[in-house]
């Protein structure tokens, strides 16, 4: 595991803020792990079926129903961060 501290300023800070605001993640830090999941997936460092492995990880780690996490992409694939 590598440690790496991060200054979030303006518009970044309330990026962050915003994510954890509207249940996008739980910490600043969860934010920022899944913004880079998400750059790394749009430009093509990352597989689908990676992600989809991160997913399954983070379930069982929560331990949701799959119910609930049905719920919960519906949920965030409503919400606006605008």
């Amino acid at each position: 595991m590598t440690t790496v501290t991060l200054k979030a300023k303006g518009l970044q800070n309330e990026i962050l803020e915003r994510m954890v605001s509207l249940g996008l993640a739980s910490t600043k830090k969860e934010a920022v792990e899944f913004a880079l999941l998400k750059t790394a997936f749009d430009i093509g460092l990352l597989k689908s079926e990676e992600i989809l492995k991160c997913v399954d990880k983070l379930i069982e780690q929560k331990r949701l129903s799959p119910e609930e996490v049905a719920a919960e992409i519906e949920r965030v694939k409503n919400e606006s961060v605008y």
